[in-house]
């Protein structure tokens, strides 16, 4: 083949990327401008209105909404960096596949507009703004590895900013951080030869580091509202403790409020969730506000609850698993897509349009796709792990693994804090995480098949 003829192909596979970003980008801007926003959302919004922040959500991320209203108001500036973001992850992604891997460049293209990608991508939530903010830097990232050059100064600081802000903003999200900055660490000592050791102790100590930086910017600087949100899944475990064994383990608070009732608790008890109490449709208000030290003494007893039963703990937390996967179900109906605002008196709105409708109601004709369940991903997030001890994958193992073990780290911290089986949304960055595993999984083999082949072309 000549050199024009590759320089040709070149251009047009560029020219491919280009348009299909910027198509992409269209797209999105024109089914779900100015971002859609649930009821925690609209919460968060009303904080970066007012900066009076409470600790039901982490304050971060409303803290930074609060500097971009000022740039575009309501919900339409963080919609569209977080859009923006996507679409230039996959840009960056089909560059790296244009020069190591050409034929993926056309598949990445059912990634991004996959119904399991494209159902969130308009939402502004918490799990999608730290989805996507990972996805970049591991974009980024990918970029230097496979360039074989260490990540420049500013691609540092920018994959460590967008690692830091998605781990500030969910509260299970430190596990899922942790193997992403071995990778930032990868690639920044690129070539370098950092050794296991360094490379676990660096992880380690930068991950220390990040903790104690959302701490000191949350009760130092944004000093949010205690409301406790660890209430409900004290309550929720001292439930199913009470139910199956019938043991009282709840404090004297609790007890005497007038509209707590152990039948009613019983009776209305789930494994999967206290929301079906907590917000009863009964208007039961059936647990008190606590005080700080009512929640010490609430503490104290769900430790007790859970020393004197574990097993019974362990047993309900994992039917509760169990349903969050869908493995086994609860009743309740998986939200695989929300295409509305909540309403509320700020101003913030969303008009469904033809091209909306049409993009949701694609979505929900695949509901009973296993690719909308949420085991689905955790299944290939085994096959993820398996593959990448193969030989074959021994270029591209340290980033298969830091992916791989990313998506499984955030997902089995959910085994204690979950607290409802109805939202595909809790595993937006296990879909992204495994399917940019399995893509450059693909790469790799269909980069080592063109090598043969040229290989025996040579010998020939």
């Amino acid at each position: 083949m000549t050199g024009k003829s590759l320089g040709t192909k070149f251009l047009s596979a560029n020219a491919f990327i280009i348009a299909t970003a910027i198509i992409g980008l269209t797209i999105d801007c024109m089914a779900y401008f100015p971002g859609m926003l649930s009821p925690d959302s609209v919460d968060q919004y009303r904080q970066a209105l007012s900066h009076q922040y409470s600790d039901w959500h982490p304050p971060i991320m409303a803290a930074f909404w609060s500097v971009l209203i000022h740039i575009y108001p309501g919900g339409a500036s963080m919609f569209l960096l977080q859009v923006f973001c996507f679409w230039m992850a996959y840009f960056i992604l089909c560059r790296i596949a244009l020069q190591h891997f050409r034929k993926v460049v056309f598949i990445i293209p059912f990634l991004f507009f996959a119904p399991f990608t494209q159902n969130f991508v308009g939402n502004i939530w918490k799990d999608i703004g730290l989805s996507i903010s990972w996805l970049l830097a591991v974009a980024v990232m990918l970029r230097s590895f496979y360039n074989s050059r260490p990540l420049t100064k500013w691609e540092a600081a920018l994959t460590l900013m967008l690692l830091c802000y998605g781990c500030w903003i969910r509260i299970n999200a430190l596990p899922g951080v942790i193997p992403l900055l071995s990778l930032w660490f990868i690639t920044l000592f690129r070539n370098n030869g950092l050794s296991s050791k360094k490379l676990i102790s660096y992880t380690l100590l930068l991950g220390s580091l990040l903790l104690a930086v959302q701490l000191g910017i949350t009760r130092l600087i944004l000093k949010p509202l205690k409301t406790y949100p660890e209430y409900k899944l004290f309550v929720h475990d001292l439930s199913g403790i009470y139910k199956k064994t019938g043991q009282v383990y709840f404090p004297s608070f609790i007890l005497r409020h007038p509209d707590f009732d152990t039948a009613y608790i019983r009776r209305k008890y789930k494994y999967s969730t206290f929301d079906n109490i907590w917000w009863n449709s009964d208007s039961v208000r059936v647990l008190p506000d606590p005080s700080p030290a009512q929640m010490d003494s609430l503490q104290w007893a769900w430790i007790k609850g859970i020393t004197h039963n574990p097993l019974v703990y362990l047993s309900n937390r994992g039917a509760g698993f169990l349903n969050f996967l869908r493995l086994y179900p609860s009743g309740s109906r998986l939200t695989i897509t929300y295409a509305d605002t909540h309403p509320n008196n700020l101003g913030l709105s969303f008009k469904r349009r033809r091209i909306t409708i049409n993009m949701r109601s694609g979505i929900e004709f695949q509901r009973s796709m296993p690719w909308m369940q949420p085991w689905f991903w955790v299944l290939l997030n085994i096959i993820v792990l398996v593959l990448a001890y193969r030989p074959v994958y021994i270029e591209i193992k340290p980033v298969i693994l830091c992916l791989a073990y990313s998506s499984l780290f955030y997902l089995l911290l959910e085994f204690i804090v979950f607290q409802a089986d109805t939202e595909l949304r809790y595993f937006y960055w296990n879909i992204l995480a495994v399917s940019l595993s399995l893509l450059l999984l693909l790469g790799q083999r269909l980069k080592l098949k063109y090598n043969e082949k040229v290989g025996a072309k040579t010998n020939n």
